[in-house]
């Protein structure tokens, strides 16, 4: 190494080598100007560099300085050359020093432009920036100053600051933006994590959004074993009345036997025909699980109150609801309509499953938080620890979510009304995760269908809640009537064939006794009417008889007068002759006669007999019989055999026919037979007694003429006699015979009647007794305890208070602690701990200050002095710096203002 000013054989400077005497000094200080300008100022920052000032370019900072309306400032008469760091005596009175903490010198180029020093470049630095550090007094116009030089302005724009490991600044405070953040906090949080200052673990809930599930419209869904193509034809009560339990009335029909035959009003059951009802059930699945129950969505608000739907229900299609497994309730939003819309009885039902999904999206402000609004802009306030957000629901269930950790944070809904599975599910997707995989799932059916499993973490933020089923209730009659309505109408049928059984036996018996006695009757007026017949002919024959043997016996009187002797004789023979024809008569008379009277007695007594075995009712026919054969003592003719043939046919039909109507025919015949028996008997006696007497008369008087005169006028007049008697009597028979087979029919029909009524009355009463006692049963089904349908399963009370739903909290820490960390950010900026890009950035990030505290920092000092300011540099960033826009607000802005 060479030392110019040192001569050629000099060594190396040391304390043995060196002489000082011996210094060639060549260098020429006449060259120095007098115009070195040195300027005192008041500055704000201090050499501590906790703040400093940014100036785009020297310009504007020497502009800046220059501006300074309170300065001091001196041209230095002497040629000086300061050197940072160092003392100089300045003259300047001390006390005017004092007033100021900062000076810069303008240094002309050494020693000057047109004769620079060796070495000596236009570009050197011309201007010097220093702290004055200390002053000492050192002559009344003189005071020695202890000056550090000004790194950060000296060299700011000389040095370039590429990246640092920012531990914390504003940088993070200015490339967040809290709208942006809380619009997509997973996507926006990259400056906001790092940890932080926390001064309070305690939150209080500063915001709280209620998200209701179930406040819709709400539907009342049945779940029914009845599938959609079944229950259109499930039927329902028809006929319906209020009260069917009237009492029948009786009517005739025109039949022979219809007498009350007919039954109206005779009903068994309540409210119509159930017949038609049926209860199908389904089986298999449908598109998601084999449960084979189906859901039916009707109105809700239809279906309560008085003369609600399902009270109708119950009395139109019970059976439907005895298909009901269970009944729920849920918001129209949650159930989806499938198939045709299914109208029952006038009751409208809409298949329907749960809903696969409803999205209600989370929307964050910074309302929300409730922060003073000074705090509002900084994005890490809205993070955890500072900001959290928490769900719950009512049952407890509690999640914690980072709002840091969302993305477009969505409420999403499943119903399930497969049953027994009825749950509604909500959880949250866009927690811990973004976006969604896609798949595809096949169903029990044979379908497929495309599905989406959110990214996050949404089984942790699931809520599970139950749907809870309700019940329905039938009362004991309705039930009644569904079980067993067509078992009381075929014991109405079976009454009611009983009931016309009985009536048209009962008619028809009487009717066939009607019919009896009428046919007896006309018998016995046809026997009257041939008695009377034969009488008149047999008084005809008897005076016919009577006239010829008037004339005969003249005859033979006259002739007598004439032949005398001849006559008697003839007389004699005749009368001979005629006795033995009388006798013979008699004779055969009393035959007949006696098996006559015989006839009748064993009719009569079998008649007898007969009517004692029915009902006793014609015992005095008999008697009259055997009165009216006692009384036959005369002879009879061939009549008499026919009157006994009539009898015995009588006597058969009394052991055969009914009763009465035979008994009263058996004894008029006997009458008439007997009757005519009498009168033939008398007539055959009365002509005897005439030819004994005229024979008498002719052998005593057979001289007499005018004696056998009045003869024949008597016999004349004793025929006419007997035979008005005997028509008499037999008309006097005929109309007995007649008068006593009318009322022996009338006593009969009446009797016929009576026994009729009372059957009649019998069997109205058993049947109205067993509709009777099918009401007695009814009724008691009344107090039977109501049929439950369906069951209570699940909690209901979230319906019952209506509180089911997620409560979105928004929870911060207390005021104080958002304060402190507010103002902490505020001041300081955000805990990084990342490498940040300050050439991209630049250093004024801020509105008026930048706070940079850097771990490590790269400083590129290539245009600089020296390492010195790279080091001041480093240490000033590794320490912490406020990097001010403008000077004069250093201190005198607010923090809540930057």
């Amino acid at each position: 190494m060479d030392f110019p000013h040192l001569r050629r054989d000099t060594k190396f400077p040391d304390l043995q080598t060196v002489d000082v005497y011996e210094f060639q000094n060549t260098f020429d200080y006449t060259r120095w100007n007098e115009f070195t300008k040195v300027r005192l100022v008041n500055v704000i920052w201090n050499s501590d560099y906790s703040d400093v000032v940014k100036f785009d370019t020297n310009a504007e900072r020497d502009a800046w300085f220059d501006s300074i309306e309170d300065y001091f400032e001196i041209d230095l008469q002497q040629a000086c050359r300061v050197v940072p760091e160092g003392f100089i005596k300045l003259p300047i009175p001390y006390d005017v020093m004092a007033r100021y903490n900062y000076l810069y010198v303008d240094m002309p180029i050494a020693t000057d432009a047109n004769h620079p020093i060796d070495f000596e470049t236009t570009n050197g630095i011309r201007r010097w920036y220093f702290f004055i550090d200390t002053i000492s007094y050192r002559a009344p116009n003189t005071t020695e100053v202890r000056v550090i030089p000004d790194v950060w302005m000296n060299f700011q724009n000389d040095v370039d600051i590429n990246y640092m490991v920012l531990d914390r600044g504003h940088a993070p405070v200015a490339y967040s933006d809290v709208d942006e953040y809380l619009a997509n906090p997973i996507a926006n949080n990259q400056y906001l994590l790092a940890p932080d200052v926390n001064y309070g673990s305690d939150t209080i809930v500063r915001n709280a959004d209620y998200m209701p599930f179930g406040d819709g419209e709400k539907w009342l869904v049945f779940l029914s074993t009845i599938s959609p193509s079944d229950i259109v034809n499930i039927g329902s009560v028809s006929g319906w009345s209020s009260d069917s339990w009237t009492n029948p009335t009786y009517s005739n029909t025109g039949d022979r036997y219809g007498y009350q035959l007919q039954v109206n009003g005779y009903n068994f059951g309540d409210a119509g025909d159930y017949s038609g009802l049926s209860v199908p059930a389904s089986n298999g699945g449908k598109d998601r699980l084999p449960n084979g129950v189906y859901a039916y969505a009707t109105d809700a608000q239809y279906c309560f109150g008085d003369g609600n739907a399902i009270q109708g229900m119950m009395s139109r299609i019970p059976n439907f609801l005895r298909s009901v497994l269970a009944c729920v309730v849920v918001p129209l939003d949650m159930i989806s309509f499938i198939g045709d819309l299914i109208e029952v009885a006038g009751y409208r039902f809409y298949p329907c499953i749960g809903r696969e999904s409803t999205a209600q999206n989370i929307e964050l402000s910074k309302d929300m938080f409730d922060f003073p609004e000074e705090y509002q802009r900084f994005a890490k306030l809205y993070t955890f620890p500072y900001s959290s957000i928490e769900l719950t629901d009512n049952d407890g269930r509690k999640v914690d979510v980072k709002i840091e950790n969302t993305s477009g944070m969505h409420a999403r809904a499943i119903t399930s009304l497969a049953f027994p599975f009825l749950n509604m599910r909500v959880f949250f997707d866009g927690i811990n995760g973004v976006g969604s995989e896609s798949y595809t799932w096949q169903r029990i059916n044979g379908s497929s269908v495309s599905k989406s499993m959110p990214n996050g973490d949404w089984y942790e933020n699931c809520f599970d809640w139950d749907i809870p089923t309700y019940a329905v209730y039938m009362s004991g009659k309705i039930a009644y009537n569904l079980n067993n309505y067509n078992s009381m109408q075929n014991a109405r049928r079976d009454a009611l064939v009983g009931y016309h059984t009985s009536v048209r036996g009962t008619n028809t018996a009487m009717q066939n006794s009607i019919d009896s006695e009428n046919t007896g009757y006309t018998n016995v007026d046809a026997s009257a009417t041939t008695m009377v017949t034969n009488m008149a002919n047999t008084i005809n024959t008897q005076i016919a008889n009577n006239n010829a043997a008037t004339a005969c016996n003249t005859a033979n009187t006259n002739s007598a007068n004439s032949h005398g002797q001849t006559i008697m004789s003839n007389n004699n023979s005749q009368i001979t002759s005629d006795n033995s024809s009388t006798n013979n008569c008699i004779d055969s008379t009393t035959v007949v006669e006696n098996q006559t009277s015989i006839a009748c007695a064993a009719s009569t007594n079998l008649a007898n007999i007969n009517a004692s075995a029915v009902n006793g009712g014609l015992g005095g026919i008999g008697m009259a019989a055997g009165a009216l054969a006692a009384g036959a003592t005369g002879p009879v003719g061939a009549a008499i055999v026919v009157g006994g043939s009539a009898a015995l046919g009588a006597m058969t039909a009394a052991t055969t026919g009914a009763a009465n109507g035979s008994n009263s025919m058996l004894v008029a015949q006997c009458n008439a037979s007997v009757a005519g028996a009498t009168m033939s008997r008398n007539t055959s006696l009365a002509i005897h007694a005439e030819v004994a007497n005229a024979a008498n008369q002719y052998e005593m008087n057979a001289d007499r003429s005018t004696q056998t005169s009045n003869t024949n006028n008597c016999m004349n007049t004793q025929t006419t006699n007997t035979t008005n008697c005997e028509r008499t009597n037999t008309n006097n028979d005929a109309t007995t015979m007649r008068a006593n087979a009318d009322r022996t029919r009338d006593t009969a029909n009446a009797n016929s009647g009576y026994t009729r009524e009372v059957a009649i009355l019998n069997a109205k009463e058993i049947l109205e007794n067993a509709q009777a006692s099918a009401r007695s049963r009814y009724k008691d089904s009344g107090n039977a305890a109501p049929i439950q349908i369906g069951s209570y399963t699940g909690s209901m009370s979230p319906d019952y208070y209506e509180t089911r739903g997620i409560q979105i909290k928004v929870r911060t820490q207390s005021d104080s602690a958002i304060r402190q960390a507010g103002d902490m950010f505020a001041r300081f900026g955000y805990a990084l701990n990342q490498v940040w890009n300050v050439a991209e950035s630049g250093l004024k990030l801020m509105k008026h200050f930048t706070y940079w505290k850097a771990s490590d920092i790269w400083v590129d000092d290539r245009s600089s002095s020296n390492n010195a300011v790279n080091s001041a540099i480093e240490t000033m960033f590794l320490k912490g710096v406020t990097v001010w826009s403008n000077p004069d607000e250093i201190g005198r802005v607010s923090i809540y203002a930057n």
